[in-house]
């Protein structure tokens, strides 16, 4: 349990943990609405490219094409692989539509009342705010990548990549500040009981240990 818990995602913690304890305070300190519109006013031109394009990382297509390939490299980690894949694209759709029904996305809620800066070609949805389904999927997938990869090191650039993956989610109008860090917790504490529940049994059946292709 240590070497999940810390051992190896500890490059990953280097970004992670400061990430999630700044959230925080940020969330405590400031109302949900001025933080959202602080952050809406802040934008250029080569941000919306940037975030537009980096916002696909979140999408499940990318996490189950991901999973596929793993599948193919080894058996074993492929299974963890698609079990972390299911897990956070279905709880968080059961959150969404089961308990914070009436959570709201930025543009109802502000609707008739400011003017948010948004990204031409970006479908904005307007229900389901909370938990934000993308910072789920691409903390899952960064996590993920970060337990299978020999060096852990790279464990500090999949983080990164998660919190801009996630954040992009706030620059488009998508999501408010809450919905993307409970997302990023969210997909780090699911691929853990995944990881606990599942990584012993399969490394202790050596067939799984092979991939399909040779």
């Amino acid at each position: 349990m240590r070497d999940l818990l810390i051992t190896r995602p500890r490059y990953f913690y280097i970004l992670f943990i400061p990430f999630m304890l700044g959230s925080l305070i940020v969330i405590l300190l400031t109302s949900k609405s001025d933080l959202f519109l602080s952050l809406n006013a802040y934008h250029r031109p080569v941000a919306d490219q940037f975030f537009f394009w980096i916002t696909w990382l979140g999408n499940g297509l990318i996490f189950a094409v991901f999973c596929l390939v793993l599948l193919l490299k080894n058996v074993g980690q492929g299974i963890l692989g698609f079990s972390v894949f299911l897990t956070t694209a279905l709880v968080p759709q059961l959150l969404k539509k089961g308990i914070f029904v009436n959570s709201v996305r930025p543009v109802k809620y502000f609707e008739g009342n400011q003017s948010l800066h948004l990204i031409q070609g970006v479908e904005q949805h307007q229900l389901y705010s909370f938990p934000s389904g993308h910072s789920v999927s691409i903390f899952a997938l960064a996590l993920l990548l970060t337990f299978v990869v020999k060096d852990k090191r790279w464990g500090i650039l999949f983080c990164g990549i998660a919190i801009l993956t996630a954040y992009s989610r706030v620059y488009l109008s998508q999501h408010f500040y809450e919905d993307i860090t409970a997302g990023a917790f969210l997909g780090f504490l699911l691929t853990l009981i995944v990881f606990l529940s599942l990584e012993k049994w399969i490394r202790s059946k050596p067939g799984l240990n092979k991939g399909i292709i040779k």
